[in-house]
């Protein structure tokens, strides 16, 4: 091939002394380079490179061109290069090509680092995922290469990714939040394999240990096909139930160390710390086994075994396991389980979650005698008065969070009434570590003619503990309802549903027993429905 080129070179050189001075095209040809070795299929103008990544064709005379190479994810210098219309020569234009450097994870274990449980139930579409490179592979089926982390994007159905066993799962959280500091550099590639063991099938010679660096293989190759450079950065182990036996837990901990060492010796190490950090998930499914707490133990222990290395304890999660016969988590305990993993190692590297919420208030300009109040409930619960026109706090990516402004005077009212924000994550906040919840507008509401007889409500003592007066005024005689919700619409208790005559009345509620929070009171009557907030401080 190269013989064929060189002799291609001369007869155009030779052709060109004895050319008429009017030519009417150029020849143009070269070499797309990458690591020494010609690189395949890339598109140079109107045509692809071959084999050894030549490309030639012929360009008409008295034109501006500009070529510009493409091929997946790869890196070209020059970009592109631009052909003047004066140009007469032969015109050998070389481009050299380079991958692009991709901070792999690598997520390992049994059926819960698999996915086994609901991970349906956070499946969310946005620029992080497109910008993440994950490839999955595992006992189900080798998923291959994908730029974005749904099964979809594979040609699978929506449908079949909503079964037991399929789709993502706790990497979804895990890759997000560390996005949050590798930004475009970060990959995954996910390979664990159901019911094994560290005792037999994770073994140097066992089955899965050889089916691991198979598919490790073809992921490295899928990265580089595709134009990415893999370089490691951590390995998350989810493992330990199929252990549970007397060889296995009088066995782990030793066999956990071996393990270890054997991943840092494959996997090179381009992490900020001196070895591979390895993280492993606390098991806690069977504490009635005499086989389980050898186990956990071990798992505990491996930060006193080996350096750079964690264990993440997930106790908290039991509750939100697929069902209580099951050893597998729902959706939300593994996005909660991620974003463990994702926290524990940010602190190794020394480079900590520090998301910020913060909740902005227009008030239109109203001169309010009192500062608003932000009511925070869910995961974190407070309740702290708004300086100025916006309060910012500390969250965690992994919280659920209700947020709502409580104004103190009637009137004045806050829209939206409530702001609720699932496991407090948005785009926005991964790339640039805030939160923004802006409450839209402070309207005040106009008074009611002096002269003019209609529907009242008031409380007090507001903000109160533990009991309220609630102060009505009815212009009629009609059937009155007076009801107590929370915030989320959920009813609290009823105080009047009966028939009443005109007049004024005062209803006591006693809220002991009852969480701290902002409170609606809804009156109807009369034809009308009237609300008003109420704030119990305990």
């Amino acid at each position: 091939m190269k013989r064929l080129h060189l002799i291609l070179i001369m007869l155009l050189s030779f052709s060109f002394l004895f050319a008429d001075t009017n030519i009417d095209s150029l020849m143009v040809y070269g070499r797309v380079m990458l690591d020494t070795a010609g690189l395949e299929d890339v598109k140079i103008g109107p045509v692809v490179t071959d084999s050894e990544g030549y490309y030639s064709f012929k360009l008409p005379a008295g034109i501006d061109t500009t070529l510009t190479p493409h091929l997946n994810a790869f890196l070209f210098s020059p970009a592109s290069y631009e052909i003047s219309a004066e140009d007469t020569v032969l015109d050998s234009i070389n481009f050299t090509a380079s991958r692009q450097v991709k901070k792999v994870i690598i997520i390992s274990g049994q059926s819960n680092a698999e996915n086994m449980g609901e991970p349906q139930k956070h499946f969310i579409t946005d620029e992080v995922d497109r910008n993440i490179p994950y490839y999955l592979a595992y006992c189900y089926g080798d998923f291959g290469f994908s730029t974005l982390g749904l099964l979809t994007k594979f040609g699978y159905s929506y449908e079949y990714c909503k079964g037991y066993d399929k789709g993502f799962g706790l990497e979804m959280l895990l890759a997000r939040t560390l996005y949050k500091h590798y930004t475009d550099s970060l990959g995954v590639i996910k390979t664990p394999y159901s019911g094994t063991s560290l005792d037999s099938d994770w073994k140097p010679d066992g089955a899965t240990w050889q089916w691991f660096l198979e598919k490790q293989e073809k992921a490295v190759d899928a990265y580089r096909e595709y134009g990415y450079e893999p370089e490691y950065i951590g390995f998350f182990w989810f493992q330990g139930e199929s252990d549970e036996t007397p060889l296995g837990s009088s066995h782990y901990r030793k066999n956990l160390r071996e393990f270890v060492d054997r991943i840092r010796e494959r996997f090179p190490n381009s992490s900020e710390l001196e070895n591979l950090p390895f993280i492993c998930v606390q098991i806690n499914w069977n504490p009635d086994s005499p086989y389980e707490e050898p186990v956990r133990q071990a798992q505990m222990d491996l930060p006193n075994q080996r350096a750079d290395c964690a264990c993440v304890d997930i106790d908290d999660c039991n509750r939100l396991r697929y069902s209580s016969k099951n050893a597998h988590f729902n959706g939300n305990a593994l996005n909660r389980i991620g974003y463990k993993l994702a926290t524990t190692y940010l602190d190794m590297v020394g480079q900590p979650v520090d998301s910020t919420i913060t909740v902005t208030v227009n008030i239109n300009d109203h001169d309010m005698e009192n500062k608003p109040m932000l009511s925070v409930s869910g995961d974190t619960t407070f309740f702290d008065g708004i300086e100025g026109t916006s309060y910012s706090f500390l969250a965690k990516l992994g919280d659920n969070l209700n947020f709502s402004v409580y104004t103190y005077n009637e009137d004045y009212e806050s829209s939206p009434a409530l702001i609720r924000v699932p496991f407090a994550y948005h785009p926005s906040a991964i790339l640039d570590g805030s939160y923004t919840f802006r409450i839209t507008s402070v309207v005040k509401v106009g008074d009611y003619p002096g002269t003019m007889e209609h529907l009242l409500m008031d409380s007090y003592p507001n903000p109160f503990n533990p009991v309220t007066l609630i102060d009505l005024q009815l212009p009629t005689f009609s059937h009155v309802e007076l009801c107590i919700y929370d915030l989320q619409g959920k009813k609290v208790t009823t105080l009047v549903n009966m028939l009443m005559e005109k007049g004024t009345y005062q209803v006591k509620w006693d809220a002991s027993g009852k969480p701290s929070g902002i409170y609606m009171a809804r009156l109807i009557a009369a034809d009308q429905i009237i609300t008003t907030k109420m704030l119990l401080m305990k």
